[in-house]
């Protein structure tokens, strides 16, 4: 199982926004947590609904948002998500809001200190 956050990307952000108001990186990340949120009740529904066209859609862009926040665990369990048979994914499909329970607070932990790790 991979890492939880890639600390890596979580300083390359940081550094990145360090000219900025703290509050920028603080709405950067809500907003990231915001939309992944949605996404995971979203791809839940459409899985639901068996729309596996719409699935694909959601899984990639949260796979791409998760990796871009350093959020490693949730974007490689899209991956999963992506090269798992459409009729086998339910289990992973389900795993994904415990992920982002888990990664939610870390993330932000890992966003409002100085220095991760």
């Amino acid at each position: 199982m991979p890492n939880l956050l890639n600390f890596n990307v979580i300083e390359k952000i940081k550094k990145a926004t360090s000219k900025r108001s703290p509050e920028f990186l603080e709405v950067m990340v809500d907003n990231f947590l915001e939309h992944s949120y949605e996404l995971i009740i979203k791809i839940n529904l459409s899985f639901e609904n068996k729309d596996f066209d719409q699935i694909n859609k959601d899984i990639h862009q949260l796979k791409g948002t998760a990796a871009g926040f350093g959020a490693e665990q949730l974007s490689q369990l899209c991956v999963e998500i992506e090269t798992t048979e459409s009729s086998q994914s339910e289990s992973l499909i389900k795993q994904l809001a415990d992920c982002y329970k888990e990664t939610k607070p870390q993330v932000k932990l890992a966003f409002t200190t100085k220095k991760s790790q």
